[in-house]
């Protein structure tokens, strides 16, 4: 599957109307230039996977902002409110927007903070706290006021 560009349609609940992937490949990756593109505050069922490629950027997600930059990334799980706002003259981020039915390949990742965060607790329905990947550290963290 190709890369796509990111288009800005919501409706009145903020749910992005875009489709991701295919029925038989339930996955699209993106590719956005950021000084191009509006990634407003919205939600959609499927997970998501961001990495800031280049720039510097605003997130907001789940209530909470962070300032990310080139090699940081942040995962939004299904049904929660995310946003970038380009902070810099140039910005580009890649994306991947996958079905939670997929969730058997997120299995295979036990004792990994994703599945710890995500997955595990996904029953107590506490998975909207953001986590993020900063990329000068190469994990992924729970920002200190949002730990379990």
């Amino acid at each position: 599957m190709a890369l796509s560009y990111s288009v800005d349609q919501v409706d009145e609940n903020r749910k992005e109307l875009l489709t991701y992937g295919t029925e038989d490949f339930p996955v699209a990756f993106f590719d956005d230039d950021l000084t191009k593109v509006a990634v407003p505050n919205h939600w959609h069922d499927e997970l998501e996977i961001v990495v800031i490629t280049e720039g510097k950027v605003i997130v907001r997600i789940a209530g909470s902002e962070f300032i990310l930059a080139a090699g940081d990334g942040y995962f939004a799980n299904s049904a929660v409110l995310h946003a970038a706002e380009l902070r810099s003259a140039a910005g580009h981020q890649h994306a991947m927007v996958f079905n939670p039915m997929l969730y058997p390949l997120l299995e295979a990742l036990p004792g990994k903070l994703i599945w710890n965060h995500y997955w595990a607790i996904r029953s107590c329905r506490l998975s909207v706290f953001p986590l993020l990947f900063r990329g000068r550290r190469r994990s992924w963290t729970v920002p200190k006021r949002h730990g379990i």
